[in-house]
């Protein structure tokens, strides 16, 4: 086996991972929106405490084997490795930055307050659910878009174009998911 495909290993189980961790995170916050007892905010918020432990891990993998291969068979000029590596920043941002602080802050209410009130309550994460669907679709936008560059390695206009074009579909998709969320269901 050549050192290349073992990175090309690497930088997929990365990939594969950070999928998981989107997943996780995308159930975990959708399901924290629909949460009608205390506890099961409790419960949604520790599943997107597991995916926030997968995302540095999905970042290590992803630019250990992707960093080789870009030095031994492209050029870290190639304008869809650069703006691939935006991309990881932007979305190391959206998931630590944005999601993983909020989910974390509340968690730590939640620990904080024995009763659960009011941060954890349903009404209270119905709200923080409905305010994590945009960067956590449009995060989703982004990481489909770094996949489409990854397969396809584009110029720079169609780099940048792609991963900003679905990052803004995402978050626009998110949003509108959550407005529909949160109107009354008719009996």
């Amino acid at each position: 086996m050549h050192v290349y495909d073992a990175m090309l290993f690497v930088h997929i189980l990365g990939v594969v991972t950070l999928f998981g961790a989107i997943t996780l995170t995308q159930v975990g916050v959708t399901r924290l929106g629909r949460a009608q007892t205390i506890e099961e905010v409790r419960a949604w918020v520790g599943m997107t405490r597991i995916a926030g432990r997968m995302f540095p891990i999905s970042f290590v993998l992803i630019l250990v084997g992707g960093l080789y291969m870009a030095g031994d068979r492209w050029s870290f000029g190639d304008p869809w490795i650069v703006v691939a590596l935006g991309s990881l920043v932007v979305m190391g941002a959206l998931g630590g930055g944005v999601l993983g602080r909020t989910l974390e802050s509340v968690g730590r209410a939640l620990a904080a307050d024995g009763t659960g009130q009011p941060a954890g309550s349903p009404d209270f994460a119905a709200r923080v659910s409905a305010s994590l669907r945009p960067p956590m679709m449009g995060l989703a936008g982004v990481a489909i878009g770094v996949l489409w560059l990854m397969t396809n390695k584009p110029g720079w206009v169609v780099s940048i174009a792609v991963v900003v074009g679905l990052g803004l579909v995402g978050a626009l998709l998110g949003g509108l998911m959550a407005r529909r969320d949160a109107k009354p269901k008719a009996s």
